[in-house]
This record gives structure tokens, C-alpha cells and sequence, in this order.
């Protein structure tokens, strides 16, 4: 099996152990060279207009993998995914957008499938799961 490899993983969640252990499991694997966590989409939108501002130097670290939970305070993933869907710049084409939650309601999926969302995966994150992703 060809292993999945991501520049930088931008982890969308509020739960600070669903973080912990999915940006453990990304580095240790291998998976990602960098990570960053955001607690809600509002501060997960203030990251990516950081980082796509600084685009040319050395450090931006714009990702090329998003893993979105649903439920959160302040900007939950469906409204990330809203605000995500008025961004324009570029490269944004080549940034996969997956869900990561503990929700098992239809609608969700649906819902996701409407914003183009390159996956839905359950929590918790394991290594098979982001293996098995097909996201090219």
C-alpha cells in the first residue's frame, strides 16, 4: 500500500485529546511534516489567511490536508465550510478537505458531500483510516 504523505495537516477540532492524538499519530506515522490545530473553524479561517499571505516564504505553512470536526462552538465545520467556499486563491484546489467527527447522522454526510468534502471518517483517527483515504 503507497503511504499517504501531507506537507501540513490542519486539525479542526475542539476536543484538545482528539488533537493530541490525532497530531501524534500524523507525525509519528509519518503521515504529515507539520500539523497545526485550530479549536473552532473562526480560528481555523484565521490560520489559513495567515499562512496564504505568506505563501512565498520558507515557513508558511499552508495545508494541504484539512481534517474538519462538525460539532464545535463558535464556527462549527459546516460553517468553515461555508466561509472555506467563499476563499479564493491559489493552490486551493489541491487542499482536500476531510471530516472528522463522532457524528453518525446521515444528513452530515450529505450535508458534507455538498461542500465537496473529499471524505467523512469517524473518530477516532487511526492510521488505517487516513490510509485508506482516496483523495487524490
Amino acid at each position: 500500500m503507497e503511504s499517504a504523505h501531507f506537507f501540513c495537516v490542519l486539525l479542526v477540532d475542539d476536543d484538545d485529546t482528539s488533537i493530541f492524538l490525532s497530531d501524534l499519530l500524523l507525525v509519528r506515522s509519518r503521515i504529515a511534516d507539520h500539523t497545526h490545530s485550530a479549536l473552532n473553524g473562526e480560528d481555523a479561517l484565521l490560520y489559513l489567511r495567515s499562512q496564504l499571505t505568506r505563501q512565498a516564504a520558507p515557513d508558511a505553512h499552508k495545508p494541504n490536508l484539512i481534517l474538519l470536526d462538525i460539532n464545535m462552538p463558535i464556527m462549527d465545520g459546516f460553517e468553515f465550510l461555508e466561509a472555506w467556499s467563499q476563499l479564493d486563491f491559489s493552490g486551493k484546489d489541491q487542499v482536500k478537505i476531510v471530516m472528522l467527527t463522532s457524528s453518525s447522522n446521515p444528513r452530515d454526510l450529505d450535508a458534507a458531500r455538498h461542500y465537496g468534502v473529499h471524505g467523512f471518517l469517524n473518530k477516532p483517527l487511526t492510521r488505517e483510516k487516513i490510509m485508506d483515504l482516496k483523495i487524490s
